[in-house]
């Protein structure tokens, strides 16, 4: 029997021997691997100091004009993509104020290549076009409209980003998404791993956000053998030429994963109080499914339909269905020979189920459709009923080349209702605020009101032709475009922007100069319009925007585009005496006589120079000749010609009224 002192000695002992080797060997064994990663993560730490683009923000401040903005990254997606792939999306660099003002309204534009606006460039899409009519409806708010779409990305990587969209403290947030839900991101590329646990993936993406893996990835693509050959090569890339069926387990996880994905990101939006708007999306049924393939003499049915051999064309149709009743290509024509007998009824129900059986499913199945509306009327938000007002306005109710370029992308009609449709809908609905009714009518449909210049369009067919140039666009004959009718120097100045030579504002100034060369003052207008809704705080933008509306007669735009750019830099004199020399022939005396005198006030050091200040006494000597104020109009006129001599305007005046006084 062992002692209670025995006891005790033994409890006051160290560990066993054993236990302390156990623990050194751990140790020992284990201190390799903390090393290492000690060593990995000091790596990724110092790599930004090295190379900073590494360092992939949302968001990022740039200086203009004086001025800090906050600018959208376009690089952003970057860690949602695998290394070496050939062409990484970007985002649009779009800019917003840092603080917003109490006034503003900022729109969030949530979506892929169709709210990202391919094949255009800027104006002639849903969120330039919304805003647009947002800043005519409100015209004493600060309307900021930030597109936030992208090509080839889906609803796994809008839900990853619900966080970076909050930060940007939206007021409203429009989603047009669902096209790329098999081919994006995590669809149908997916690994075995992640689709039995969906909740890697996240992690995935914010690992390789991560400077030493964002280096790995970037050296992978650097051997790697893909080459970017733009967005017809995306489409393989992001389809790899697979295939799905419809009722396929793949398509039903993909369904499973898009309402998750929806449903995800509405909820995190609406709990922080924002409202949301969601669209149906609408696509081209009258464009053929892309697989299967025709059969053998690919154009004895097309030709049965079109020449109106009825009788051939249901044998072989018959034929076909009763082989494969779910082969795309025979309903297509099922629906096709529908439309031709004259029941567009049954076409559009064939042609629809050719859409959803088209086995590569770059157009999204009326499923996806099915599940906007569900999650809308779970959340308790709006789902716009965008596919069936477009077939409403569409020929026999079916949506064709009306609205859209090839199988899914809008045409610039096709983009404007689409807009016209939120449009209305923030407006209706009250989203601005119930106290703040439209102050007018929508604006037409035509470029020019809608600052949609001839640029963009001309980009829009060269991407356009670009893409149907390319798999899986084999067999789609060129329509007709705005470049079968342009001149050279307009080709030219959109060949350098679409091949990245030129950026998109130098172009438009470019423009904008050539049109006035040519006589095509309306062209210098919307030309100059598109940047100052893009730029709407560059007032050298305004100033040039005025002088244009002066050009074309539209004197109450020119004053209004002036009235805004002095706002916005104040003391400069040659708008200030531009503007008065406008508001004089305008009879505008008053207001004309305060900006000259607010001109000639000003500090010699800060004020303008004697070839101005000339200008200026010359106009109060106007104003003053006007009002029948002949002893002040010379005596101001002297003192213009005392700084410049050989004035010849103010000589002119000088010799008129001297004229008048003598008779």
């Amino acid at each position: 029997m062992v002692s209670q002192r025995h006891r005790k000695d033994a409890s006051q002992r160290g560990p066993s021997p054993v236990r302390s080797s156990r623990k050194r060997r751990f140790y020992l064994l284990a201190l390799p691997y903390i090393a290492a990663f000690g060593l990995l993560w000091a790596m990724n730490l110092a790599l930004p100091s090295f190379d900073p683009s590494l360092y992939i923000p949302f968001t990022q401040d740039i200086q203009m004009d004086g001025i800090t903005y906050r600018e959208i990254n376009r690089k952003y997606l970057e860690p949602f993509f695998p290394a070496g792939s050939p062409m990484v999306p970007e985002l649009k660099n779009s800019l917003f104020r840092p603080v917003k003002a109490p006034n503003t309204l900022r729109v969030l534009c949530l979506g892929e290549s169709s709210m990202f606006g391919v094949p255009f460039a800027f104006a002639a899409t849903i969120p330039s076009l919304v805003r647009k009519q947002l800043r005519h409806l409100y015209p004493d708010l600060d309307v900021e409209v930030i597109n936030l779409g992208a090509s080839a990305i889906n609803t796994n990587v809008i839900r990853e980003m619900v966080p970076q969209y909050l930060s940007l403290e939206p007021d409203l947030v429009l989603v047009y998404s669902g096209h790329n839900e098999f081919y994006g991101p995590e669809g149908i590329g997916a690994s075995w791993v992640e689709r039995q646990v969906p909740a890697l993936t996240p992690w995935k993406y914010r690992l390789r956000r991560l400077p030493l893996v964002s280096w790995l990835q970037r050296w992978i693509g650097r051997v790697s053998s893909g080459q970017d050959d733009g967005e017809g090569n995306l489409m393989r890339q992001v389809s790899g030429g697979a295939q799905v069926a419809l009722e396929s387990p793949e398509a039903l996880r993909i369904f499973d994963q898009f309402r998750r994905n929806l449903h995800d990101i509405v909820h995190g939006i609406r709990e922080q109080g924002i409202p949301v708007i969601v669209g149906e999306i609408s696509s081209n049924l009258m464009f053929p499914p892309f697989a299967p393939r025709p059969p053998m003499n690919p154009g004895q049915l097309p030709s049965a339909v079109t020449s109106g051999r009825y009788a051939v064309a249901e044998s072989l149709l018959t034929g076909g269905l009763s082989a494969d009743s779910a082969s795309a290509y025979y309903l297509y024509w099922r629906g096709r020979l529908c439309l031709a007998q004259g029941d567009s009824g049954a076409a559009a129900r064939f042609l629809e189920r050719a859409r959803d059986h088209d086995l590569l499913k770059f157009r999204a199945p009326g499923r996806i459709n099915e599940i906007i509306h569900q999650v809308g009327h779970d959340e308790s938000v709006p789902v716009l009923p965008i596919d069936s007002l477009l077939r409403a306005a569409s020929p026999r109710g079916i949506t064709d080349s009306t609205f859209f370029s090839e199988h899914l992308h809008p045409t610039f009609l096709g983009y404007d209702q689409i807009a016209r449709m939120f449009v209305r809908a923030i407006v209706d609905w009250g989203f601005v605020h119930p106290s703040r009714p439209a102050a007018a009518s929508l604006l037409p449909f035509q470029p020019d009101s809608l600052s949609v210049p001839w640029l963009d369009l001309g980009f829009g067919a060269l991407g356009l032709r670009t893409l149907t140039s390319r798999w899986p666009f084999t067999e789609m004959p060129r329509r007709r475009d705005v470049l079968d009718s342009c001149a050279d120097w307009e080709l030219n100045i959109a060949r350098n922007v679409y091949a990245r030579k030129v950026g998109w504002t130098d172009a438009c100034l470019q423009y904008a100069k050539e049109a006035q060369l040519h006589q095509r003052p309306w062209g210098t207008v919307t030309a100059l319009s598109a940047l100052v809704e893009e730029y709407p705080q560059r007032y050298f933008l305004r100033y040039g925007l005025a002088a244009a509306y002066e050009t074309v007669g539209k004197t109450n735009d020119a004053i209004a585009q002036y009235r805004r750019g002095i706002a916005l830099r104040p003391g400069l004199a040659q708008p200030a005496v531009d503007f008065a020399s406008l508001l004089i022939d305008e009879g505008q005396y008053d207001e004309a006589e305060r900006l000259l005198q607010s001109l000639l006030a000003a500090p010699a050091s800060e004020g303008a120079s004697t070839e101005f200040r000339a200008m200026a006494l010359y106009g109060l000597a106007v104003i003053e000749a006007n009002r029948d104020s002949i002893p002040s109009a010379l005596q101001l006129v002297e003192e213009s010609l005392r700084l410049a001599p050989g004035y010849q305007a103010a000589l002119s005046l000088k010799s008129q009224i001297l004229g008048n006084t003598r008779r």
